[in-house]
């Protein structure tokens, strides 16, 4: 069962006692959401909801519209009935295995989604003691397997930029070392050799190189240690 409302989305906390709700303020919320009326048809759709069954706005939005008490995905749970209490001011939670969204809604053929094992909720919007809308909220349960492999992505990649940020330093000292020796035996070129000359010259090539690479590996790691605060996301989400 979902618990809800859904804590981190601070428009859906303010269900019940907000003095005004408006479908934008959804838009780019992490938990797909519908808006529908008090009849239930789709009023808004947001872009987590168009992503997760590649549904079309146009029709879902569009006469005939998507119709929550039309939606055999859910009748055929009998889940109708429960679900009408919204309409008294109740929030109504349910799990849903193998469902998907009517399919002629779909962007097109090709995309098609196979049933998904997901959560519900049902959440009114209430405005001077007086239901107004209804926030259909949606919690894709058959990815978390793929959660949690983004979980242990994420570990390792941060554990691979903590060593190559360790080598980098461990390499960065002795280069440093070498290149400062190489500039203080060329600034004496007057009392060295052609041949002398030439091979620091090329020892100071290949330093800088290095120290090229270098930075160009702490960039790199730069990125991949985002990885952790990925992972803290995705474990809280």
């Amino acid at each position: 069962m979902v618990q809800g409302p859904y804590p981190h989305c601070s428009i859906v906390a303010q269900f019940g006692n907000s003095s005004r709700q408006h479908p934008g303020c959804c838009e780019h919320c992490s938990v797909p959401l519908m808006i529908l009326d008090v009849d239930g048809s789709a009023i808004h759709i947001n872009e987590a909801l168009k992503l997760l069954w590649d549904i079309s706005p146009e029709k879902v939005l569009s006469e005939p519209r998507y119709n929550l008490y039309h939606d055999f995905g859910l009748s055929e749970h009998g889940l109708i009935d429960n679900m009408l209490g919204a309409l008294e001011g109740k929030t109504f939670h349910c799990e849903l295995p193998k469902y998907c969204f009517p399919s002629e809604f779909f962007i097109s053929e090709s995309c098609r989604q196979h049933p998904r094992n997901i959560a519900i909720s049902l959440i009114p919007s209430i405005l001077e003691g007086k239901v107004q809308s209804l926030y259909l909220a949606y919690h894709d349960e058959s990815r978390i397997h793929d959660v949690k492999k983004l979980q242990r992505s994420c570990t390792q990649l941060a554990t691979i930029a903590s060593s190559v940020n360790d080598l980098k330093h461990d390499l960065n000292n002795p280069l440093l070392l070498i290149i400062g020796n190489a500039q203080l035996l060329l600034s004496k070129s007057s009392m060295l050799s052609e041949d002398v000359i030439n091979k620091l010259e090329k020892i100071l090539k290949a330093a800088d190189r290095m120290k090229g690479l270098l930075e160009q590996y702490h960039t790199i790691t730069s990125l991949l240690e985002k990885s952790r605060e990925v992972e803290d996301l995705v474990a809280t989400d």
